[in-house]
């Protein structure tokens, strides 16, 4: 949990952004500074792949965690995504949709 904490509250709340209501322009919240050192920092975490594949099976496998693993690409996919990851964010939200209805 600790981790999780470290990783939502610390590298994905600097790298969020959002959709300026008057201007419809990605709004981030933080400097470019700041989110150059979150991504670096994420990056490292990403180069270890026990950290990723146990990140993977440790909170996305458990269904009384958060889907830490997914949180993390879909964020780096909307940080790298000159649409602010309007693509990623409604693929995902298609996959869900039609897990839902196959249920």
């Amino acid at each position: 949990v600790q981790l999780e904490v470290f990783i939502t509250s610390v590298h994905l709340r600097i790298l969020s952004s959002s959709i300026s209501p008057q201007t419809r322009e990605r709004v981030w919240s933080s400097s470019p500074e700041q989110r150059e050192l979150a991504l670096e920092s994420l990056v490292e975490f990403c180069r270890e792949n026990m950290l990723m594949t146990d990140i993977y099976l440790n909170y996305d496998c458990d269904i009384k965690c958060t889907n830490l693993f997914e949180t993390i690409c879909t964020t780096l996919a909307s940080v790298a995504s000159p649409d602010g990851g309007d693509t990623v964010k409604a693929s995902n939200n298609e996959k869900n949709n039609a897990d839902e209805t196959s249920d």
